[in-house]
């Protein structure tokens, strides 16, 4: 999960075995939260 500024200043691909856990956790806190959570 990247939480960052929308100044888009990383841009880093995970692992193929983070990216199924990253997606899930970004959308929960998006819907949760509405912070500006970027998933790549």
């Amino acid at each position: 999960m990247s939480i960052v500024p929308n100044n888009q200043s990383e841009e880093i691909p995970p692992p193929p075995s983070t990216t199924t856990t990253k997606i899930t956790t970004t959308k929960l806190y998006q819907s949760s939260n509405g912070s500006t959570i970027r998933e790549e």
